[in-house]
């Protein structure tokens, strides 16, 4: 069966999220970027024997930014659909660190997530709306993107205090898109960085808890940090900082495209300053350092 993004029928609606339930779920995929593809079988099942699991994987969920943003913003869901079904687990297509700590976050208990499914099960699709791909947004993703962006930012526990002069973050290396992978020559900045009273240089590939990443974010009054995942995340979590983006030709054709990447910007922007420098094979402080404000 295919459940399509303009679905009107047989769907449920909790709070802020409208979604189909299917029975007997074998496998499924997310295709042409709005619609689900399911196989099930046709073996009965009881009520009392089911299985119930929230599906949220879309094409891209290998992808840090794609799957924050159209599989994550879901997790507040599964916390809901939690006290209607308190055995639900969430089903993955696959585990990542980001999507481990991204769970941890939200207080998804480990044991609630899953690779596989079980037979006798139901499962619930919220409905496909959510892909970075299409060149639509509707006002249900909208209400979907800023619960998750607000949940996150309201666990900053550093009370908006802006304790960190320069925050460099150098793009990640471990577990980024191979179709999309970029590299940043920041050596120049960093040694200069490294030198600065309350500076701090965060590789995110070494985080434990996102925790961690939020509170030093949020007191940061002025952040460097490369285009695309970096960007858009981090800078969602900020809050009256100064940003600037390494490389921002590459997200800036995405914000021109792409309409869902554009309302992101738009979230980064009506909080912060957007500093954007261009594509460089490297990256120097000096031409960086009058976007700084210290």
């Amino acid at each position: 069966m295919i459940i399509h993004e303009k679905d009107i029928a047989n769907v449920h609606t909790l709070s802020i999220y409208k979604y189909r339930i299917v029975a007997n779920v074998i496998d499924y995929s997310y295709i042409d970027y709005n619609k689900w593809l399911i196989n099930t079988t046709n073996s009965d099942i009881k009520a009392e024997d089911t299985n119930h699991y929230l599906i949220i994987d879309t094409i891209y969920n290998d992808a840090f930014i794609h799957w924050a943003y159209e599989s994550a913003i879901y997790l507040l869901l599964f916390k809901e659909l939690k006290q209607l079904y308190p055995k639900i687990r969430l089903h993955l297509k696959t585990q990542k660190q980001y999507k481990r700590v991204m769970c941890e976050h939200f207080k998804i208990d480990s044991d609630d997530v899953v690779l596989e499914l079980s037979p006798n099960n139901t499962c619930i699709f919220p409905l496909p709306i959510s892909s970075l791909n299409t060149h639509t947004i509707c006002d249900d993703y909208k209400k979907q993107l800023n619960a998750f962006c607000n949940y996150i930012r309201s666990s900053a526990s550093n009370g908006g205090n802006k304790t960190v002069s320069i925050l460099l973050m150098p793009r990640q290396t471990k577990e980024n898109y191979l179709a999309n992978n970029r590299v940043y020559n920041i050596q120049d900045i960093s040694s200069k960085v490294t030198e600065m009273p309350d500076s701090v240089i965060l590789n995110t590939d070494n985080i434990k808890s996102l925790q961690e990443q939020i509170d030093l974010v949020n007191s940061s009054k002025n952040i460097i940090l490369t285009a695309g995942s970096a960007y858009f995340f981090n800078g969602m979590i900020s809050n009256s900082a100064n940003i600037t983006v390494l490389g921002a030709t590459h997200h800036e054709q995405q914000i021109r495209t792409y309409v869902k990447m554009a309302y992101s910007d738009s979230i980064v922007r009506m909080r912060n300053t957007v500093n954007n420098v261009s594509n460089s094979k490297s990256f120097l402080y000096d031409n960086i350092k009058g976007y700084l404000n210290i």
